[in-house]
């Protein structure tokens, strides 16, 4: 039930932060205009780079809060399911250091390709990611904690078990089909948004968290 509720607070907080970044937006965009609506109007430079600036601080500041929110309940939720304790500090660089190494993996795909090729690169990489997530996530947590060793045991298990991940997988292909008829039949406000979150957490959220049971037991067999 904790591992359950870890997933559904941070989807919740996420959600929360998110919806107050649109209020942020378009209070910047209120203020400037209201400020100087002669110079808005004439597309003045200096306006629109403090606009630009002002915006741009406010998605990396809720980006780092979501980050930051995130490796704190994934450590609460793997700590709950392999019973061990772990540092968090270190937890946090492991996933510091991970997600900034895909990202430049990311950068190179998008600056090295064109077109379709790169959205095939880039779609893959996603895919790769978020395979191997959760087994760095437990297999640091469960005792692994030199950060190189970790990872390294990731992509042996994460390429070479990876048979092993059929039923999970299967699982959240009919789960995001689910999410993909409910976004495409809700109305784009604010009812739309509570469908889709309220979804998150009767159908993912409880998936979310059966999975790191599930990795877990197979990570302990194999």
């Amino acid at each position: 039930m904790f591992v359950l509720a870890y997933e559904i607070l941070f989807v919740l907080l996420t959600a929360g932060l998110f919806l107050a970044l649109g209020d942020v937006l378009d209070f910047i965009g209120d203020s400037l205009v209201s400020a100087n609506p002669v110079l808005i109007q004439q597309q003045s430079t200096e306006a629109l780079r403090a606009f630009f600036v002002n915006s741009i601080l406010a998605i990396i500041g809720t980006l780092v809060c979501v980050f930051i929110l995130y490796v704190i309940f994934q450590w609460f939720g793997w700590k709950t399911v392999v019973k061990k304790p772990a540092k968090f500090w270190k937890f946090f660089l492991l996933n510091l250091i991970w997600l900034a190494s895909w990202l430049v993996f990311d950068w190179f795909i998008i600056i090295g390709l064109r077109g379709v090729y790169a959205v095939i690169g880039v779609t893959i990489l996603a895919s790769a990611f978020l395979h191997l997530t959760g087994i760095l996530h437990r297999t640091y947590v469960a005792g692994e904690t030199q950060i190189g060793k970790a990872i390294s045991k990731t992509f042996a298990i994460g390429f070479g078990k990876i048979h092993k991940f059929v039923l999970p997988y299967a699982l959240a292909v009919i789960v995001f089909v689910v999410w993909s008829q409910v976004w495409i039949l809700s109305p784009v406000d604010s009812t739309g948004g509570f469908a889709l979150i309220s979804l998150f957490c009767v159908v993912f959220a409880p998936f979310l968290a059966w999975y790191k049971f599930y990795l877990n037991r197979i990570l302990d067999i194999i």
